[in-house]
Formats: structure tokens, C-alpha cells, sequence
């Protein structure tokens, strides 16, 4: 009883082990070049890695962008907060730290999002 590679590689694809998904499919084209839905399997798995690493390098992107400017805003309160303006109240630092979290995790759930897209 022989496995089928092609099945076997969908079932690693559904969870995300593009890599071993692609070294069994590439054994499995060693051994019968002639098969052309090896080929084709193949191609698919790499199409896929492509684009869950661009997704990837995509959310970092956005992260560091976001990142930056919510520190640049926790600056800005900081910094309106020790010069006594009189429209900051006194608990809007602690405001501005949890806005970060908050947005640090709507970007990770947006990881997952471009991740179950590109899937």
C-alpha cells in the first residue's frame, strides 16, 4: 500500500507546512519525473510560499509603521503632559500605552487574516 504524495501534501498545506509540504512532493518528483500532477502540486506549493511570505513581510511592514508612530504619540502626550496643558488629563499616558497594545494586537489578528486569505 502506497501513500499518494499529492494527498499528503495537501494535508500538510492545510496547516501551514508549506516547506514539508514541498520536500515531499520534490522526493516524490525524484522518484516519477514523468508525473505531472507532481508538477503541478508543486508549482501550487511554491505559488503559496510566495505569497505567505510576502503576507508576512507585508505585516512586519505595518507593524514597524504603526509602531513608530504610536511612540511617536506616547512622546507627544509624555511630552504635553510635563509642560502642564491644560487639556491632557493626568491618566492619558497610561491611555496612550494600552492604544498601542490594542493596536499591536489588531495587527497581529490582521496577520492572521492575510495569512488565511493567501491560504
Amino acid at each position: 500500500d502506497q501513500s499518494d504524495p499529492v494527498a499528503e501534501a495537501d494535508f500538510h498545506m492545510a496547516y501551514g507546512l508549506y516547506d514539508q509540504a514541498a520536500n515531499l512532493i520534490n522526493g516524490a518528483l525524484k522518484a516519477e519525473p514523468e508525473r505531472e500532477d507532481f508538477l503541478a502540486k508543486f508549482s501550487i506549493i511554491d505559488h503559496s510560499m510566495m505569497i505567505w511570505a510576502k503576507s508576512y513581510q507585508i505585516f512586519w511592514r505595518i507593524v514597524l509603521f504603526v509602531w513608530i508612530y504610536v511612540v511617536k504619540i506616547y512622546n507627544f502626550v509624555k511630552t504635553a503632559h510635563n509642560t502642564s496643558l491644560s487639556y491632557f488629563s493626568i491618566g492619558f499616558e497610561v491611555d496612550v500605552v494600552w492604544f498601542s497594545v490594542i493596536v499591536l494586537f489588531a495587527f497581529v489578528s490582521m496577520k492572521e487574516m492575510i495569512v488565511a486569505a493567501s491560504a
